[in-house]
């Protein structure tokens, strides 16, 4: 499937979602579902692969301090080899660093051995069992975005210092100049330097 994208869940969407859920996971509630996929639509933790207009893939996820639990992730059976569950995932660690979480993690069934098999796969191992049944729960350390803000906070005072050096150079040109083109030129060269600056991120 080409031009996979994740998106916002609309409100359209969740009928067809209650439908695969009811028939993923008939062990759960009708009552416990509809106030799980309201709950997690309001607070905007519910994403989405869309298809043909219609759901192909869904994630519910929550915050608990530090860590991003993934309380469901589906790709629905008529759209799955398409690497959505892959896009999903994907989207998942990246809201864990933008949240600043240090850990994901999720539980799945005993039995559902393909599943463990595709988190493990992604770098998943156990870390413990949760309720009564003792579903295995994977999880993963994911590194945070720490690197990002250090560059930029050392980009920008070097760019800001850069260009009021030249501003200052090009003002006192100007107020020196005896001559139309000494003026020109630093005008020039002021406007040069910002024009670079930008371009090059300085």
């Amino acid at each position: 499937m080409d031009n996979i994208l994740v998106d916002r869940c609309r409100l359209i969407d969740l009928a067809h979602i209650s439908s695969d859920m009811s028939r993923s996971f008939p062990e759960m509630s009708s009552a416990h579902q509809s106030w799980l996929i309201r709950n997690a639509y309001l607070q905007d933790k519910l994403v989405t692969i869309h298809a043909s207009e219609r759901p192909a893939a869904y994630a519910i996820f929550d915050q608990r301090e530090d860590t991003l639990w993934i309380s469901y992730l589906a790709v629905i059976e008529n759209f799955r080899g398409h690497g959505l569950g892959n896009a999903l995932l994907e989207t998942m660690e990246k809201t864990c660093k933008e949240r600043g979480c240090k850990r994901i993690a999720l539980s799945v069934k005993k039995y559902n051995q393909r599943a463990i098999n595709f988190y493990q796969k992604h770098g998943y191992s156990y870390s413990s069992e949760a309720g009564k049944n003792k579903k295995p729960i994977l999880s993963k350390e994911v590194p945070l975005l720490q690197a990002t803000t250090t560059v930029s906070r050392r980009i920008r005072p070097k760019r800001n210092i850069f260009i009021r050096a030249w501003t200052k150079a090009a003002f006192y040109v100007l107020l020196n100049a005896r001559k139309n083109g000494a003026a020109l030129l630093a005008i020039l060269v002021a406007g040069g330097c910002v024009v670079y600056c930008t371009i090059n991120d300085i």
